[in-house]
């Protein structure tokens, strides 16, 4: 029954999708590097097109360099730092995913990560409140979805877990909720089982108290 209990019956991992994650909030810093990288690429293109146009700031002297060629030297610096923040950010997040896992077992559930910082969750069934699945046009499209399970945890920092970038979304809803679902059917069945043991306990005890008075109620008259 223990081996039982410990058994995982499901495991859930997310799956990276770069084109995916420029519309989640997972893939922010993707998301804004790569914006920013554009933004200093036209800068640079317009800086290099319309020399012409600034012949009297380039004309403008620093010691040996000139205002527009320190200008050019920091685009292009700017380029190549936001474009290799936004490989590092990719990198870093299809890594986490990697080492991201939600493991589901009879009566409870382990979410794991262990890239850099590491961080384990147990939670048990009996206090999940809720399952919800969320999908937006963006999920739909790509094939996506993500699951939050909402706890009556007080603290609201630790109050659920939300998995994001999930394949086959509806099918992995439906297996968390039939394993929720048995665990509180059976917390319930025990608990009826022992209620009714104890009611049977007592009514056992109050007819062997009033057997025994009445016996000693006999024995006094005889």
């Amino acid at each position: 029954m223990e081996n039982n209990m410990n058994e995982v019956k499901l495991v859930v991992q997310p799956k990276f999708n770069f084109i995916y994650e420029m519309g989640m909030p997972t893939g922010r810093k993707i998301r804004t590097s790569l914006i920013a990288c554009l933004i200093f690429i036209i800068s640079s293109i317009l800086l290099f097109v319309g020399n012409d146009t600034l012949e009297n700031v380039n004309n403008i002297n620093l010691g040996n360099f000139s205002i527009i060629g320190i200008v050019k030297f920091l685009a292009i610096f700017a380029v190549i730092f936001t474009f290799c923040r936004a490989i590092i950010c990719t990198v870093v997040q299809y890594l986490s995913y990697k080492h991201t896992k939600y493991s589901f077992f009879e009566k409870y559930m382990i979410y794991e990560d262990d890239f850099l910082n590491q961080h384990k969750k147990n939670i048990q069934y009996e206090n999940v409140k809720e399952v919800e699945i969320r999908r937006t046009i963006w999920d739909r499209i790509l094939g996506f979805g993500i699951i939050v399970i909402y706890t009556s945890a007080e603290n609201n920092r630790k109050n659920g877990l939300v998995i994001y970038g999930i394949r086959d979304v509806k099918e992995i809803y439906d297996q968390i909720q039939e394993l929720i679902h048995n665990s509180k059917e059976n917390k319930s069945s025990v608990e009826e089982n022992n209620n009714n043991y104890n009611n049977n306990s007592n009514n056992d005890n109050s007819d062997n108290g009033e057997n025994f008075i009445e016996n000693m109620s006999k024995q006094v008259n005889d």
